[in-house]
């Protein structure tokens, strides 16, 4: 039996994920929240936090971890939101939704302007750093593989502010200060191709191995 130069392999296995769609494939966006809108004092050190948003594949679940950085919280939802995005695309919130968290549609959280979608919270100030939820996609949008453009800017901030893609109501421990940070940028991450190439061919090259030692006659002694 005649068997593939291990190059003609690697090749062939780069060739074949580097033709794959890419819905096939785990995906993830980051964004950091640099954009101070507290005024005055500002809220304290920038980056505030991040925002991470996985999704396992096409018309998977849409994962969000926003965690703020050292020393700030989430603020106990008042005038402003604890976190606001704007989607593109149909779903519904996974439920339940985080303890003491809720969803509130479509508000405007100065100074970035208005966001589809919010967060509020109603728990002890001071206490929450990390905020995890689930967004389920609806038969309209069932296929959806995300990317950075399922993302929108907020609209009309007042006084022509900077708009945000996302934005947090933080609380700084540090400082005292209370307001609203935003995030000005999306970027995203995929696993590299020739990085799969390679797996592959390890597993490839175990199972040649292991097939080449159940083909060799075994030695005993007497």
């Amino acid at each position: 039996m005649r068997t593939l130069p291990s190059a003609a392999v690697a090749l062939a296995a780069l060739a074949f994920l580097t033709s794959a769609p890419t819905g096939a494939r785990a995906v993830v966006l980051t964004s950091s929240l640099t954009l101070d809108g507290c005024g005055g004092a500002g809220c304290g050190v920038s980056p505030y936090g991040t925002v991470q948003i996985s999704q396992a594949g096409a018309g998977a679940e849409i994962f969000f971890t926003v965690t703020l950085d050292s020393g700030y919280t989430f603020q106990t939802s008042g005038g402003h939101d604890a976190f606001a995005f704007n989607p593109n695309f149909a779903f519904t919130f996974d439920t339940p939704l985080p303890t003491d968290f809720t969803s509130v549609g479509s508000v405007k959280n100065a100074p970035f302007g208005t966001f589809l979608q919010a967060l509020d919270f109603s728990g002890k100030q001071g206490t929450v750093n990390t905020l995890t939820f689930g967004l389920d996609l609806t038969a309209a949008d069932s296929t959806l593989s995300i990317t950075a453009a399922n993302f929108l800017l907020s609209t009309a901030p007042p006084n022509g502010f900077t708009p945000a893609f996302f934005s947090a109501d933080i609380f700084g421990a540090v400082t005292g200060n209370t307001g609203v940070v935003g995030a000005p940028g999306i970027t995203t991450a995929v696993p590299e191709a020739s990085t799969w190439a390679m797996m592959l061919l390890g597993f490839m090259g175990v199972g040649f191995m292991a097939y080449r030692r159940r083909g060799q006659p075994s030695l005993r002694l007497a």
